[in-house]
């Protein structure tokens, strides 16, 4: 999108564009601009000339009439809206009342003169061209903003690939090396045990090392058990083997067993096929959610719903509990919605949530199908 760069500090000689078919107005505005500015101009009245001579001119600022023969000032701002460039517009008339001052400035003039009333030209030039440099510092701001920040969303995305990379090579390793090591020491300890039994009579210290045997056997079982939910909550393994559907049922079944709340999943997904990379974001972000019905809603009954449209994945966290302030949770920055809303970024999802005090909680994670499958 091209832009005037006038600095209004500067010598530069300010480039003007005028939309006037009276010859005499024209050199009344000559007139009045010579003791203020340096500056050339164009003079046009016919509106097939006017675009052209945008992208040739490249005016600093345009100054129309009102009404002219061909076209109006209105349509030659908006045809100035509508082209790529921008640069301040000011109308000048003979007779405005204030209904059609008013039409003009909410159509993006940036100021209105009478043509009698041309004291104050020079002025209304310097203060458009002002707050045009001053929109255009904000945009480049804006811009650069928002380079900041996909830059810091492209790192973080990284990071959480990384991270999810390393976390799958050290559940792997835990879940097989130091399974099976754990494994073959259990069943070392057994072999121990069946060995001492063997024995037709056995001392005082003989049995006394048995029950520490059946002791550290016990101990072994509850270190695989523990070393296979740590590999679990690292990455589970059926993630990888089976896919995103299964190992949000496996999560749900293991938190069937450890809560006293009702859960519920619906699957009504097609056989999709998912992006890897994406399996390992949405996994997250429904862990995330239902740790926060495990910890905040005090609900009985969840259901969790897998569905999706014909452009659309659509998953939905549904409780019963006690609810919260949304606008309040934020602020303090709980519930990890930040943490969650990041996560689906790179994948164009959003999310919605919806909470009533005392009468439930229903997250909604809506993404564009054509972004996640393979």
């Amino acid at each position: 999108m091209m832009s005037s760069s006038m600095n209004i500090d500067s010598c530069q000689e300010l480039k003007i564009l005028i939309l006037e078919d009276s010859l005499l107005d024209v050199e009344l505005i000559r007139l009045k601009l010579k003791n203020d500015f340096s500056f050339k101009d164009k003079v046009i009245y016919q509106k097939e000339n006017f675009i052209n001579e945008l992208n040739s001119f490249k005016p600093d600022i345009i100054l129309s009439d009102y009404s002219m023969p061909q076209f109006t000032g209105l349509e030659a701002l908006s045809m100035l809206k509508e082209s790529d460039y921008i640069c301040p517009f000011i109308i000048i008339t003979g007779a405005l009342d204030e209904e059609t001052a008013v039409a003009c400035i909410k159509a993006g003039a940036d100021d209105y003169l009478l043509k009698d009333r041309m004291v104050r030209l020079a002025a209304a030039i310097k203060q458009s061209l002002h707050q045009h440099n001053v929109e255009k510092e904000k945009e480049k701001a804006r811009l650069k903003l928002e380079n900041t920040q996909f830059q810091l969303r492209e790192l973080l995305n990284r990071l959480e690939n990384v991270r999810d990379e390393e976390k799958k090579r050290i559940s792997m390793e835990i879940h097989d090396q130091l399974g099976q090591e754990l494994t073959a020491s259990k069943l070392g300890l057994i072999y121990i045990e069946k060995n001492l039994l063997n024995q037709e009579s056995l001392s005082k210290t003989e049995k006394l090392i048995i029950e520490k045997v059946k002791e550290l056997v016990n101990l072994s079982t509850n270190t695989l058990k523990t070393v296979r939910k740590i590999a679990h909550q690292l990455r589970p393994v059926v993630l990888d083997d089976l896919g995103l559907v299964a190992a949000i049922e496996s999560m749900i079944n293991s938190v069937t067993k450890n809560a006293e709340i009702c859960w519920v999943l619906e699957n009504e997904l097609e056989d999709l096929r998912f992006k890897h990379a994406f399996v390992s974001s949405i996994y997250r972000v429904v862990q995330e959610s239902i740790t926060n019905v495990l910890r905040h809603s005090q609900a009985s009954d969840c259901e969790l719903l897998l569905k999706s449209t014909r452009d659309k994945l659509h998953i939905y966290i549904i409780d019963n509990g006690i609810g919260f302030d949304l606008k309040s949770a934020k602020n303090k920055g709980k519930l990890g919605i930040f943490g969650m809303e990041e996560r689906l970024i790179p994948w164009k999802g959003s999310l919605s949530i919806e909470s009533i005090v005392n009468q439930g909680t229903e997250v909604h994670i809506t993404l564009p199908l054509h972004s996640v499958l393979k």
